[in-house]
């Protein structure tokens, strides 16, 4: 059902109140997508509500990446239905919408299912209009009035305790390697502190096997260089960059920003170190394709701008799963830049995303995946989920749940061992020759 409803029935205090909870709030895009729907309803007069009971409209931003993920987010619906005051309207934003709009149109009849957020013009009586190119960032000040769901997935579970280890080693102990090893930084990254978050583009150039979220976002759309510079401007203005603070690029695929518009990643951040000089870069999701063929243009750009992290997402260590994916790159290239990178750039991050259990994935593979990610700081595991509509859906998976479960496990013991070792090994060895 789309919402054209200009009616806000008012709650029993007479106020108009948004409420929005996110099925994701770990996915950068997803995190500016609230963002500013909150940034709309607070310039609209509406006040923001910390309990979905007491909320006129209630929102929420959905994720559809993997099926586990869909089912979370149908939950999370039932959850709302169950707890929201009788006469709010519910409202949906975010992927689901465009990848299984159906699942929730047969499950909830009266839900509202918007397809762009231009839409939310049509819910009030706007005193300021919503603008799809403006104030495309994560405000920290409102995001902390959106409730993100308090269920982690089965997952995320696994790099939630890896997390939570070594925080508590890192703040009980003293280690001296603790820098050398980038746990701040990931630290940072997994609870998504010491951040500004600023998105550049949506959709990808990319056409992965196993990727349903082309189907949400659609083609490479890039926001113009200016229009990013004065949200770096606003954002710095409110205080929301401090000296601690790394600017995060958010983008469904950094790399291939501006190939829509003549403009590249590469101006981009020249435009954005020219005006921020002493602003570090993060880089939320650069496909490997890319670094492959531009190599030199990326080492130079680190050797010119601190960059505090970047993910390359390398999603296996086969070469052989990387073609089945239709990812076009070959493994010893992308390790090579990662080493080229911590020479040239000791203090970035570096991180990546894997996927276990590809269809027709074998242990030689996986164990090809293990050895790979060693190479980077940080990593961040997932099992293959079968999308509706992907290339990869068609595949004959001999690879059980039972089997992918483990491989999911295996890794995160490994990084939860590696960052142990980092932080262990110096110290001893410091130990030692003391004595």
């Amino acid at each position: 059902m789309e919402y054209n409803d200009k009616n806000v029935v008012p709650n029993q205090n007479n106020l108009k109140k948004v409420f929005l909870v996110s099925s994701s709030a770990k996915c950068k895009p997803n995190s500016v997508i609230s963002a500013r729907i909150l940034k709309f309803f607070e310039s609209n007069e509406y006040q923001l509500a910390r309990d979905v009971r007491d909320a006129n409209l209630v929102f929420v931003n959905t994720c559809a990446c993997t099926q586990m993920l869909e089912d979370k987010t149908i939950n999370l619906f039932r959850d709302i239905y169950k707890e929201k005051n009788e006469q709010a309207k519910v409202i949906s934003v975010g992927c689901l919408n465009a990848i299984n709009r159906k699942a929730l149109e047969d499950r909830f009849s009266d839900l509202h299912i918007l397809q762009n957020l231009s839409e939310l013009n049509s819910i009030t009586d706007t005193l300021v209009l919503f603008n799809n190119s403006k104030t495309c960032y994560y405000d920290k000040h409102l995001m902390d009035y959106a409730s993100c769901d308090k269920h982690f997935s089965v997952m995320d579970r696994g790099v939630i305790i890896a997390a939570e280890i070594l925080c508590r080693a890192f703040k009980t102990t003293r280690y001296p390697s603790a820098e050398s090893t980038h746990l701040p930084q990931i630290l940072d990254e997994i609870y998504q502190t010491n951040k500004a978050c600023v998105q550049i583009s949506s959709g990808c150039k990319g056409h992965c096997s196993y990727c349903i979220i082309k189907k949400a976002k659609g083609d490479l759309h890039s926001r113009k260089i200016d229009d990013i510079l004065d949200d770096i401007d606003e954002m710095h203005q409110e205080g929301m960059i401090k000296d601690n603070t790394a600017l995060n690029l958010v983008a469904d695929d950094c790399a291939c920003y501006g190939m829509d518009t003549g403009e590249s990643l590469f101006s981009l951040v020249a435009a954005i170190h020219a005006r921020f000089t002493h602003v570090p870069l993060e880089f939320c999701y650069v496909n490997p394709s890319f670094i492959v063929e531009n190599t030199n243009a990326y080492l130079e750009m680190f050797q010119n701008v601190r960059i505090n992290s970047i993910n390359i997402p390398l999603q296996s260590g086969s070469d052989r799963i990387i073609q089945l994916m239709d990812r076009d790159y070959a493994v010893a290239d992308v390790l090579g830049f990662v080493d080229q990178v911590k020479k040239i750039s000791p203090h970035t991050m570096i991180w990546s995303h894997f996927i276990v259990g590809f269809p027709s994935e074998t242990w030689k593979d996986f164990s090809l995946s293990l050895r790979s990610a060693r190479r980077f700081h940080f990593y961040v595991p997932s099992t293959f989920s079968v999308r509706a509509g992907t290339k990869a859906s068609g595949m004959t998976n001999d690879v059980s749940a039972f089997n992918a479960k483990i491989r999911y496990h295996l890794f995160v013991q490994q990084l939860i061992f590696q960052k142990a070792c980092g932080l262990l090994i110096p110290k001893i060895k410091n130990d030692v020759s003391k004595s």
